[in-house]
């Protein structure tokens, strides 16, 4: 059986399971539910034992608030180099605006932009004036090369002002994954991943772009117990990667990863 056709069989058998679901959220909402189903790699070496991972995600509305989330101490780790120019930077702000609006008093967050350098655009504090930190994100423009693995350490270290075993640790990286000052190779980023995931730190990615690289940003996520979307397309509140699984304690898990936001 082709790999499109396991796919397909895939998004079928949990199309069946998901129809009660369907039938409540479209008695309840007017807009139509889309089921979206696909592969984390759509392309894979012939003849090769490998993992790959199905993604499918109900959408058609928006998000709603819980207040029975646990709070969250976050960093958004943004990337401004270059290569970041026009859509993706645009995207990247947007989706670091959306999920501020998403915390409240109980939660810490901090913003974290690199490009050759990396600057501490906020501080880790707790979220009493998203005001002022959504005017900061809205000024990022891009310039200069791309060290990833430094932006990424610099938000572990905002993140550990505040580390609480009660609160979720999270690093939350918005890049197009090309990285070209410091460590490149994805299983440098793994490492990395996992020493933070040993301190209690976990790291979610979201690639901007058509040709962000996919194996780094997967390989920190993966081995940091953290998730991994993708947007090529407008921002919105979903595509943006900005989904309750970014404040969620919840593992990537291989074959099938849900994304809902209709309960």
């Amino acid at each position: 059986m082709s790999l499109r056709a396991i796919a397909a069989l895939h998004a079928l058998v949990i199309g069946f399971l998901l129809l009660p679901l369907f039938a409540l959220a479209q008695s309840s909402v007017q807009k139509p539910i889309g089921l979206d189903a696909r592969l984390a790699n759509p392309v894979m070496k012939a003849g090769s034992k490998q993992q790959n991972y199905l993604r499918v995600a109900l959408n058609g509305c928006e998000p709603k608030r819980s207040d029975n989330r646990n709070p969250v101490n976050v960093s958004f780790v943004i990337d401004r180099s270059g290569s970041m120019a026009g859509q993706r930077i645009a995207q990247a702000r947007e989706a670091a605006i959306l999920a501020l609006k998403r915390l409240d008093q109980n939660d810490i967050a901090s913003v974290v932009i690199f490009d050759n350098q990396v600057d501490v655009l906020a501080p880790a504090q707790p979220v009493s004036n998203q005001d002022h930190v959504i005017d900061l994100v809205r000024g990022i423009t891009v310039r200069g090369s791309t060290a990833i693995y430094d932006g990424v350490m610099q938000g572990a270290r905002e993140v550990r002002k505040f580390k609480d075993a009660r609160r979720l640790n999270r690093v939350v990286l918005l890049s197009d994954g090309l990285a070209n000052v410091g460590p490149k190779d994805p299983a440098e980023f793994a490492k990395l991943g996992r020493d933070l995931l040993a301190e209690g730190i976990s790291v979610s990615t979201i690639g901007l772009g058509l040709d962000y690289n996919e194996d780094l940003m997967l390989a920190l996520a993966r081995a940091a117990d953290g998730s991994m979307s993708n947007n090529t397309t407008k921002c919105s509140a979903t595509s943006c990667g900005v989904k309750p699984s970014v404040f969620s304690k919840t593992k990537v898990l291989p074959a099938e990863t849900m994304s809902r936001c209709c309960r």
